[in-house]
């Protein structure tokens, strides 16, 4: 198996983790708690995105980089755009195409994972080693 090929397998069984505390989080707060969808998904999605951060750098990338605040600020930027991309999706196919609030979330995990992947492996772990 190619670098790149372990990478993006270890960034997705991360992330895969990192998303498990997010839909949890979700659940709780729209089914238990009754919060409106796109308020839980800006509590959810800022969880599930420290996680992935943590267990990328120390697990998948073994990143050393000592500037964990610089290397976390660039990882939170493009986050927060990928996050920006998130919400618009998932609003779009609740509002507009009546989707069920997960699997509208489901939906938009999956394009904004391509974009967090591809602009944390050459931006975050492997700019900052």
């Amino acid at each position: 198996m190619g670098q790149n090929a372990r990478y993006l397998l270890g960034y997705l069984l991360c992330g895969g983790c990192a998303t498990f505390l997010d839909f949890s989080v979700f659940l709780v707060l729209t089914d238990y708690f009754g919060i409106w969808y796109f308020h839980a998904n800006f509590v959810s999605y800022p969880l599930g995105m420290s996680t992935n951060f943590i267990l990328n750098k120390v697990l998948n990338f073994r990143n050393k980089y000592r500037g964990y605040l610089r290397q976390f600020g660039i990882f939170v930027l493009i986050g927060l755009l990928g996050l920006v991309v998130n919400q618009w999706i998932l609003y779009s196919l609740v509002e507009s195409f009546g989707f069920f609030p997960l699997l509208a979330k489901a939906v938009a995990l999956g394009i904004v994972v391509a974009w967090n992947f591809t602009a944390n492996r050459y931006l975050t772990f492997e700019l900052m080693k």
